[in-house]
């Protein structure tokens, strides 16, 4: 492993101080094995740089993900449900539990079918027996919010 004076990044992620002030790279683990097997998981229980790795990862979208929350609370419903149709829907249809939905939605399961019943009017969905097919992109994309975790 080469040692230098100060790492060229400020994450210390694959970087390891060493005495004297001098760094050294610390290469990602390597697997013996496939990561489903029973034990690797012990092999990563043991690692610091995938527990750092794996903390990080996680600390990073919690945050994105509450922002995008708080963010989404200054928009009416309408806008809201547009989006979460947007993201959840598979292949045009969308099909997620309504109790589901108002939870994550923060909305009372009646509010959240009288905007659905107010998208069908508008043509924006249609339901059937597999779900809430989207059938007008453009109009929901114009009432989606714009830079949440959205396609």
């Amino acid at each position: 492993m080469p040692e230098f004076d100060e790492p060229v990044f400020r994450d210390l992620l694959f970087h390891q101080k060493r005495k004297h002030g001098k760094w050294r790279e610390v290469e990602a683990p390597q697997l013996e094995g496939l990561v489903a097997d029973t034990h690797a998981h012990l092999q990563l229980l043991a690692d610091p740089v995938f527990l750092r790795a794996l903390c990080v990862a996680s600390n990073e979208k919690a945050v994105r993900v509450t922002a995008a929350a708080v963010r989404n609370q200054n928009y009416p419903l309408k806008n809201r449900l547009a989006t979460f149709l947007l993201n959840t829907q598979h292949q045009g249809v969308y099909r997620e539990p309504h109790a589901q939905a108002a939870a994550y939605l923060g909305v009372s399961y009646r509010h959240l079918l009288s905007v659905l019943a107010a998208f069908q009017r508008e043509g924006l969905v249609e339901k059937t027996p597999e779900g809430y097919h989207l059938r007008d992109w453009a109009g929901l994309r114009a009432l989606q919010i714009p830079d949440v975790l959205s396609p």
